[in-house]
């Protein structure tokens, strides 16, 4: 699930540029359904540890879309290219 995770991330981190907040807590809550969802399932069961690498992980990738895309648009500023 993890490696799903943070690829969800990424894509609201990059559909949702400005709401990097907003989509970390949907993404956070997200993660606790499916694990509360999963008491529900023969032979499933939540864990902690499964919550957290997922909450984790979707901010991870929230975070790291962020950064890149705010560093794209530093650097594609005319005043902040380096000098020739």
């Amino acid at each position: 699930m993890p490696s799903f995770t943070w690829q969800r991330g990424s894509l609201f981190g990059l559909g949702y540029v400005e709401r990097v907040w907003t989509s970390a807590l949907g993404l956070v809550l997200f993660a606790d359904l499916v694990e509360v969802l999963q008491t529900f399932v023969p032979g499933r069961h939540a864990r902690t540890s499964d919550f957290v690498i997922g909450a984790v992980a979707a901010c991870l990738g929230i975070a790291l879309t962020w950064a890149v895309i705010r560093l794209r648009e530093s650097l594609s500023r005319p005043n902040n290219r380096p000098q020739s």
